[in-house]
């Protein structure tokens, strides 16, 4: 593993992963992951109910309404990401890193991505869809962001990550798109019980292409 500066900042790979490549014709959209525009995104966010990512978080240790850290991305990553997957905490080495042959993010006062295409948009986790890499917004982990949230971020990468490994939902299609957003979506309520909020502009988007289909 690689260490902490100021708290926020990893640098390595986590758990033997490995670097890919792969040809890079893919569009800026279907890039996007954990976007979702819910003000309390990576907060607390499990239900009343105890739900199987707030038990397995428990289980190792973890609060899931306690600050993310370094040391529970650790843990975290251990339980929900593969081993041959590259995952790492945003700074200038690593996004020089994730960003290579591919599109260089900034991030913002409050340490989450900027979305090229649209400034207001703030990202909280990407998979690049040429290498599979992940990379998490430094802003998860500055002490207002939960484990629950972090776990939640995590694992709909990792849907990410495992659809571009099996070569399917990939490409530019809009439809292709959206329901790869949906497919990670939905990966992360398998452990959450309920998706989160951002997967409705996704489902939207699908419906409206279904129905343009008919006209």
């Amino acid at each position: 593993m690689g260490g902490a500066i100021n708290g926020i900042s990893y640098t390595g790979n986590l758990f033997d992963n490995k670097l890919t490549s792969t040809g890079k014709d893919i569009s800026y959209r279907y890039m996007r992951s954990s976007d979702t525009e819910n003000g309390v995104f990576g907060n607390y966010l499990g239900s009343t109910k105890t739900d199987p990512l707030s038990v397995v978080l428990s289980i190792y240790g973890l609060d899931p309404k306690a600050p993310a850290n370094i040391y529970s991305l650790s843990i975290i990553a251990s339980l929900f990401a593969p081993k041959d997957a590259w995952i790492a905490v945003g700074n200038n080495d690593t996004m020089n890193e994730w960003a290579k042959d591919y599109i260089k993010f900034s991030i913002d006062k409050d340490g989450l991505y900027i979305d090229p295409a649209n400034s207001k948009v703030r990202i909280k986790g990407i998979t690049n869809p040429v290498t599979g890499k992940i990379i998490l917004a430094p802003g998860l982990f500055n002490g207002k962001k939960t484990n629950y949230g972090l776990g939640d971020v995590v694992i709909h990468e990792v849907g990410h990550f495992e659809n571009w490994k099996k070569n399917i939902l990939q490409g530019n299609h809009p439809l292709i798109q959206d329901l790869n957003e949906v497919s990670s979506y939905m990966k992360a309520a398998e452990w959450t019980i309920k998706p989160d909020p951002g997967i409705k502009d996704y489902l939207n988007s699908i419906v409206d292409y279904m129905l343009n289909l008919r006209r």
